[in-house]
């Protein structure tokens, strides 16, 4: 029995043998009876509100300290009880007992009034336990009043039996001499807290604050109104503790006098009364809810006021339940049972309960989501606090879906469209958080695809969510769901991009191939910046960027004056424009500028002009054009035939394998390719397989651009010759390869050793017979002895001249 970790011997100073006179003056014995009492109560029961532990523990003490201090109450057959006196007084636990037995008799009480709520009868019980408690902490009074004490002692007794007194009072109803006890009681107790440490005042406000909600229930019970709003503010500050289900239980014995007056409920156009007293308390608690949640400071208290509600709720529902058991459709709704016309008013009262069940958990697990969003990793959340994972919100979203999807099947509403509108709605709602934090979370496991789609999902029902509620009658609630809606929405066109930008870099740094959507919009990227669409041609080296060449826009022309009377008018000189140099680099462009108005120093001299004076320009510009691609043309004649002596008509015509070289060089390799595999097939000579200058300046570079037009845009078909395009092309074509018309063969450098080798004059033998002075190869001749059988003698030059004089004669 020791266990329970006391001293029950006692020591040397506090023995049991009396001391002498002048030992027992100079002791004065000290009891902490409010910090003994609640260190024994939170160990022994009362932290979980559980009074017959308790109570089994003060018995057993008491025993405990009386064998210890051998003062028996008499022997096994007869009882002889014995008080404490003043002069036995020689031990502190000789104080212990009274205080026990107060405690045992306190204990014992409160645990009866726990169970007088289903057996009335044991109400007489607990008052004759209080009366008893009364007795031992008069007892417990006046042993600490004795000399021998101390007096901190004396005020702890006093501030105790005041407490023990008031509780008495309190529960028999008599308020003015409860709020005395009490006052009493409290203001001792603040002065012990005001003259000892933190840690012994901490033990000592507490009383204080357990008997303020008493204090304010005497008063309103006396006649202050004030005092209920007062207890209010005690609960919504109590929070969650033990202190809250006193405060509790005192606001439902407020509210039992208000009940009277509350005798019917409307609720969807239908007034049903009131009956049962349990439901009437709980519908006046919720007149009061969104008070005290303003009033309330901390999202636990909050929290605490919608637990507080919804226990109340459930008790009022099971009341209800208790009255309906006569009633055969409720028990055919409750089985499940399809039920026709209209159901009894208790039955719709029940329904009725039900809802405010089932939205007021919805606004508390709306009240949790809240507070969980502010520790999400990318809130700065608070030391000491665990990150909420997305996980933990769909979970609480999945409870308040299922919750509102059980409002439209209560009884008596199902036939009302307006709430299942309203309903629906509202799922839309939570179901699109739903889906964003869902694709949250698979965003943070980089599935890329099924973050997107649900983020679509999200988006979807987001919109139609908002729909729905511009629909309804507006208020401040549902003006607050659409701006956290809209929110949402924003926030949800953000996350997708930032989806597919990730799926992108990770799919580049893994190889993975990306997800892409499929696009039927053949604009170009230019048209559509506002539209993203992830489409595989923009990565790749085809993408439609932009149209090009640009479409033509109609601009102010201007104003060209043709005169009538061109043919006569006499026009100054001009020589001094047309000997003016080209622009560098102009290309044709350039040289229709500058030869046109490169001369003109304003647009007076523009105006001057006649309409001759330009084609004449015109077809000079074009004439020297040709001129410059001829030379060009020829210029890559000679270098692809290196080492040949060739003439004028030779250089006229040129090989594949020259053309490919002019093209490569001047306009890329794609217009070499097109050219070579299928214009110069087309144009060249069949025979001898080389292109003529004239085809060359004539449609072969019209039809090389139209090809490499098709080719680009992958074409099914070529665009015709006289396309504004192709002509645009073409001319740039043009103007490309006369860029060569400059340009001379290199000379090919020999140095002396291949000089000296090649020189035929130091020939000698058979190697000096193949060639002829000038160094040219003679053939055949110069391989073989060729047998003259003419008749002639060598070196004769006369050969044929004795033929043609005989063949003359005749004639003369």
């Amino acid at each position: 029995m020791a266990a329970e970790g006391e001293n029950v011997t006692g020591d040397s100073a506090n023995s049991s043998t009396p001391p002498n006179n002048e030992t027992s003056k100079a002791i004065s014995y000290t009891l902490e009876a409010l910090q003994l009492i609640k260190d024994a109560q939170q160990q022994h029961g009362l932290r979980h509100g559980d009074y017959q532990r308790y109570r089994g523990y003060c018995s057993r003490r008491i025993k405990r300290i009386r064998k210890s201090l051998h003062f028996p109450q008499g022997n096994r057959n007869r009882v002889t009880p014995k008080k404490i006196k003043e002069e036995i007084l020689t031990d502190t636990r000789y104080l212990h007992l009274p205080l026990f037995c107060a405690e045992r008799c306190w204990a014992y009480a409160m645990q009866l009034k726990s169970e007088a709520n289903t057996e009335p009868r044991k109400r007489f019980h607990m008052i004759s336990k209080l009366k008893k408690a009364v007795v031992y902490a008069e007892e417990l009074e006046s042993i600490g009043n004795s000399v021998k004490c101390d007096a901190r002692t004396k005020l702890e007794c006093q501030a105790y039996s005041a407490w023990i007194k008031g509780c008495l009072e309190f529960e028999e109803g008599k308020w003015e001499s409860a709020m005395e006890y009490y006052t009493k009681a409290k203001t001792i107790y603040e002065k012990l807290a005001n003259a000892f440490s933190e840690e012994v005042q901490a033990v000592y406000q507490q009383r204080v604050d357990e008997i303020a909600p008493n204090l304010r229930y005497c008063a309103y019970n006396i006649g202050d109104e004030s005092a209920l709003q007062d207890l209010q503010k005690m609960r919504i500050a109590a929070g969650g503790d033990q202190l809250s289900f006193k405060l509790d239980d005192l606001l439902s014995q407020t509210r039992e006098k208000q009940a009277a007056t509350l005798s019917e409920v409307t609720w969807r156009g239908r007034t049903v009364p009131v009956k049962v007293e349990a439901v009437r308390l709980f519908l006046l608690n919720m007149q009061d809810l969104n008070t005290e949640l303003a009033a309330a400071e901390s999202l636990d208290s909050r929290v605490s006021i919608y637990e507080s509600i919804l226990k109340q709720c459930i008790d009022a529902q099971q009341a209800l339940r208790d009255t309906l058991q006569e009633d055969q459709v409720f028990k055919a709704a409750v089985r499940g049972q399809p039920i026709e016309g209209k159901i009894s008013n208790q039955h719709y009262l029940h329904s009725y309960l039900m809802y405010i069940r089932l939205t007021t958990t919805v606004d508390r697990n709306l009240l949790m989501i809240e507070n969980l969003k502010q520790n999400l990793p990318e809130n700065n959340r608070e030391e000491g606090r665990k990150i909420t994972k997305p996980q933990d919100l769909v979970r609480l979203y999945d409870i308040i879906i299922q919750n509102l999807n059980d409002i439209p099947n209560l009884h008596g509403i199902q036939e009302d469209a307006t709430i299942v509108s309203e309903i629906e709605t509202s799922v839309l709602g939570y179901k699109a958080f739903r889906s964003y934090y869902i694709a949250r979370s698979y965003a943070s496991a980089k599935k890329w695809k099924e973050t997107v789609s649900l983020y679509q999902r999200a988006l979807d029902n987001c919109k139609k969510a908002i729909g729905g509620l511009k629909k309804q009658t507006q208020n401040g609630k549902i003006k607050q769901e659409i701006s956290a809606l809209e929110e949402l929405e924003q926030h949800i066109s953000g996350q997708m991009f930032s989806c597919q930008a990730y799926s992108i870099l990770d799919s580049s740094s893994t190889g993975e191939q990306t997800f892409s959507t499929q696009v039927t919009d053949k604009r170009p990227l230019e048209d559509r910046l506002d539209e993203y669409l992830l489409e595989k041609s923009l990565t790749s080296k085809k993408a439609t960027l932009t149209r090009f060449p640009p479409e033509f826009e109609p601009i102010p022309c201007r104003p060209l004056f043709f005169d009538l009377a061109l043919n006569h008018i006499e026009f100054p000189s001009l020589e001094d424009k047309l000997e003016q140099k080209k622009a560098a680099g102009g290309g044709l462009t350039g040289m229709v500028k500058g030869w046109l108005f490169g001369g003109v120093k304003n647009n007076s001299d523009i105006l001057l002009l006649p309409l001759g004076y330009y084609v004449h320009k015109v077809e000079t510009m074009a004439d020297d054009l040709n001129g410059k691609l001829a030379q060009a043309f020829k210029y890559y004649v000679e270098v692809s035939s290196v080492g040949q002596n060739l003439t004028e008509a030779a250089k006229k015509e040129i090989k594949d394998k020259g053309m490919n070289k002019m093209l490569k060089e001047t306009c890329g390799d794609s217009v070499a390719k097109a050219s070579e595999a299928q214009v110069f097939p087309k144009y060249c000579d069949k025979k001898t397989k080389k292109l003529h200058l004239d085809v060359f300046l004539g449609d072969f570079l019209v039809e090389l651009a139209a090809t490499v037009i098709q080719n680009k845009k992958k074409l099914a078909k070529r665009p015709d010759l006289t396309d504004s395009e192709v002509l645009a092309l073409a001319a740039e074509l043009k103007e490309k390869i006369a860029t060569k018309a400059d340009a001379k063969p290199k000379e090919v450098k020999v140095d002396a050793v291949t000089a000296r080798l090649t020189d035929t004059k130091a020939y000698t033998g058979t190697h000096k017979e193949r060639f002829d002075d000038s160094g040219k190869g003679k053939g055949i001749a110069g391989r073989k002895n060729l047998v003259d059988d003419s008749g002639y003698v060598t070196g004769y030059k006369g050969q044929g001249s004795s033929d043609d004089q005989q063949g003359a004669s005749p004639s003369k």
